[in-house]
């Protein structure tokens, strides 16, 4: 069973997170939600909810992960990208050739200043197509979801089941991706 980690912070696009663990675990997949805010698991998402995440994140800076896959909204994109405990994993798991998967607006604001977009054919919420292309390298395509080598990226909440599917497919194979897409 493939390891796959969602980090989350204050400002987590809810509806990404919910929708990204509860798919991701149809597939058979097994997820750990790991939050950066300092000492809490307790989430304050972006649209006046909250939500627990499983674990801190330092509690899993030492594990392997088949994937890593980052959520967006704004805000939460911004304090993800803030995670140098994050950033630093993100970094491990692209030097390891190791999958890893973002959406909406943290292709831009996570992995952009981290050069893990430089050069490579992404996707992410179109109005930030121009910083995702200018400041950082990365060659947009207007597609719901871009697969370049072991980098997965979508264009935010419109296409999340898209990205998902995608994710089961490459961590678990068509059958199963087959499987959780009946479901939909």
């Amino acid at each position: 069973m493939a390891n796959v980690l969602i980090p989350v912070a204050d400002g987590s696009e809810e509806q990404e997170v919910n929708n990204l663990s509860s798919l991701l675990r149809r597939g058979g997949l097994k997820v750990t939600l790991a939050s950066v805010m300092s000492g809490r698991k307790r989430i304050n998402a972006a649209n006046n909810t909250s939500f627990e995440a499983d674990r801190l994140l330092q509690e899993c800076k030492d594990q392997e992960w088949d994937m890593i896959v980052v959520p967006g909204g704004l805000v939460g994109a911004q304090a993800l990208g803030a995670s140098d405990p994050l950033l630093a994993l993100l970094q491990h798991q692209s030097d390891e050739d190791r999958w890893v998967a973002a959406t909406c607006a943290a292709p831009v604001m996570v992995l952009g200043p981290q050069g893990l977009v430089d050069g490579a054919r992404v996707t992410c919420f179109p109005p930030l197509r121009s910083e995702l292309e200018e400041e950082y390298g990365g060659n947009f395509l207007n597609e719901p979801v871009v697969v370049d080598g072991n980098l997965i990226t979508s264009q935010g909440p419109d296409t999340l089941n898209a990205f998902v599917l995608k994710l089961i497919e490459v961590l678990a194979g068509g059958k199963v991706r087959d499987k959780v897409a009946a479901e939909l």
